[in-house]
């Protein structure tokens, strides 16, 4: 009698102040809204990398090139290596878009922003409430040892997210397999 009344008392005061399964577990909804969070805050440091690399960096910049229609501009670090290069395409004297290529130590792209922008097609004199810019593609590259593309990433603002791996045999012929992710692998 005495081992049944401890077993009581011991399934009773676990069903009471233990953990309920509601206390620990996430909805699926939560579960892919704390993904979808976290793959943002990935994606802000990483693209805070890149600005806090040119930012520290930086010594000089050039306009290498300079028409009506287009613009080229260039950044330099102090070893006078590539940090970044801008092309904006211009439509009446504004920027129409951009294309952000970000370079890696090697000076190889290392991330790609294309930037887009609605000011250029306003046709109203109301261009303050027309205007709006946004990132309408990315991509990202990573290299091997001999600087061959060995991971190519992109995304586009349909949405659609690719990977492309690139694998090199001895004579370094180049096979390559494309893999459809989420947005939230971009940076994995």
């Amino acid at each position: 009698m005495k081992h049944f009344v401890t077993i009581l008392i011991i399934l009773f005061g676990h069903h009471s102040y233990g953990q309920k399964t509601s206390d620990t577990c996430l909805t699926e909804r939560q579960f892919h809204d704390l993904k979808y969070r976290i793959s943002y805050l990935v994606d802000k440091n990483r693209t805070q990398q890149f600005q806090i690399h040119l930012l520290t960096d930086l010594t000089r910049i050039d306009t290498v090139h300079k028409s009506d229609d287009s613009l080229v501009i260039k950044y330099f670090d102090k070893t006078e290596k590539l940090i970044r290069k801008q092309k904006k395409r211009l439509k009446n004297g504004c920027t129409k878009d951009s294309l952000l290529i970000h370079y890696n130590k090697d000076e190889l792209e290392e991330y790609i922003e294309n930037w887009s922008s609605s000011i250029c097609d306003a046709d109203t004199t109301d261009k303050e409430n027309m205007y709006f810019i946004y990132k309408n593609s990315y991509s990202r590259y990573e290299y091997d040892s001999l600087k061959r593309v060995t991971k190519y990433v992109f995304h586009i603002s349909t949405p659609m997210t690719r990977r492309i791996l690139n694998t090199y045999d001895k004579e370094g012929k180049k096979s390559s397999k494309t893999i459809a992710i989420r947005d939230e692998e971009f940076w994995d």
